[in-house]
């Protein structure tokens, strides 16, 4: 008799749990958005931007001179290049100064034509190993796919994306000899500057 009420209790207490653990299961047939919610990387998951060129152009848009801001994100640079330009469309020559600085993500070359940034390469300090990664490069640098509009081109040397803060970014590819590698980035921050 006692194994009977025994077994009629744990039949009850289980009943009884089992009915709570229902509720916390979420169906199997669940959809593909609800399941992608649940599982969607966070920001601990993402690789961290070594450098914010967002950052970096908004900071110094509207300064006389925006190698003074970049300087005081960058650092006195290590080496400056001056000469000309030809503008795109006009055809039209104009003189830059290009100034190269040394940072976390590699070496870091900021071209400027009028005072203003026109062009931001970035040669990393260590390639990144897998050409097919142009998002994990354009995150090292703060482009993160919210910024993308369309990709426009794929070549063997470079692929381009149309981006919504600047003009364009080219994910520099390996050379022959390294295809498998993404070496760098180019930014230009304006269509005037290509």
């Amino acid at each position: 008799m006692k194994l009977i009420a025994y077994v009629l209790l744990m039949i009850i207490v289980l009943t009884g749990c089992s009915t709570d653990k229902e509720q916390e299961i979420q169906p199997l047939d669940a959809s593909y958005s609800e399941q992608k919610a649940v599982l969607a990387p966070t920001e601990e998951d993402m690789p961290a931007a070594l450098l914010d060129i967002h950052k970096l152009v908004q900071s110094t848009r509207g300064l006389p001179d925006q190698a003074g801001g970049v300087e005081e994100l960058l650092g006195k640079p290590l080496k400056t290049e001056q000469g000309e330009w030809t503008l795109y469309g006009s055809g039209a020559k104009t003189p830059f100064i290009r100034h190269y600085y040394e940072h976390a993500v590699g070496t870091v070359s900021v071209m400027y034509i009028d005072g203003n940034i026109a062009h931001i390469n970035v040669e990393f300090a260590e390639p990144l190993h897998d050409s097919g990664d142009e998002m994990k490069a354009l995150e090292l640098i703060g482009i993160v796919k919210d910024d993308f509009l369309k990709k426009i081109a794929e070549e063997s040397n470079y692929t381009r994306f149309i981006l919504r803060d600047f003009y364009y970014a080219d994910v520099i590819h390996g050379k022959p000899d390294k295809p498998a590698f993404i070496l760098g980035i180019k930014v230009v921050t304006d269509e005037t500057y290509e």
